[in-house]
């Protein structure tokens, strides 16, 4: 395990770096416009900053976070979405914002999406990994790079989709009214991974073969779930 994970982040380090932008996928939502990026040998596509859910402002503050509308358009997913509102500033998760409710996804393939037509083609649907962040639930983010997710797609031959969610008071707040009813944070996980198994096939990924895992905060989540 050692040699791998040295392997792996030595290639992270060594590897080319190019990306090719305007790589499209097509979900029940529109479009998607990724990159394409190197791991190593290896090709893996990226979509980054996805939305799945509303934003979680105003009289959505403190909720239990709300499903996207049903309408379709194009979206830019090149870019990492900012992290949640937190009090540790680091250069990975510097932009915070309330409207953070993104994911991002790696995957070694995007033939599961015709790209002319909108229809999926047949092929073979991979595991989906999805990891829940650590950072003791007022910190932490998608956007680190610690696991290399890149490497981890292209080498496992999985998908992998990492979410955001609500840390700190605006995730975790119970005054015991509606207003704030406590532990938005899971439910945020929760609907993300609704999200991932209603709609990763489009990403290649089988969403009845889905592996939650995390670190930290997030493995302490994945237990919580299983209660």
């Amino acid at each position: 395990l050692i040699l791998v994970l040295s392997f792996v982040l030595g290639s992270e380090m060594t590897g080319p770096k190019s990306e090719v932008t305007g790589v499209i996928v097509w979900a029940k939502f529109g479009r998607l416009r990724g990159l394409q990026l190197h791991a190593g040998d290896h090709r893996v596509f990226a979509f980054l900053g996805v939305p799945y859910a509303q934003r979680p402002v105003g009289p959505l503050r403190f909720k239990k976070p709300v499903p996207l509308d049903a309408n379709k358009e194009d979206k830019d997913a090149t870019k990492l979405g900012p992290a949640c509102v937190q009090n540790f500033y680091t250069v990975a998760y510097s932009i915070n914002s309330e409207d953070c409710l993104h994911l991002n996804v790696w995957t070694p393939s995007v033939k599961c999406s015709d790209n002319l037509t909108g229809k999926h083609a047949k092929c073979a649907y991979r595991t989906v990994l999805v990891f829940l962040h650590g950072g003791f639930f007022p910190a932490g983010g998608q956007q680190g790079s610690h696991l290399r997710r890149r490497f981890l797609s292209a080498m496992g031959d999985v998908v992998v989709v990492i979410p955001n969610y609500r840390l700190g008071a605006f995730g975790f707040l119970n005054d015991g009214t509606e207003s704030a009813p406590g532990n938005a944070g899971l439910h945020d996980q929760l609907l993300a991974v609704e999200w991932i198994r209603t709609h990763i096939g489009s990403f290649g990924g089988n969403g009845s073969d889905v592996v939650l895992m995390g670190h930290g905060a997030g493995a302490i989540s994945v237990g919580f779930h299983l209660l």
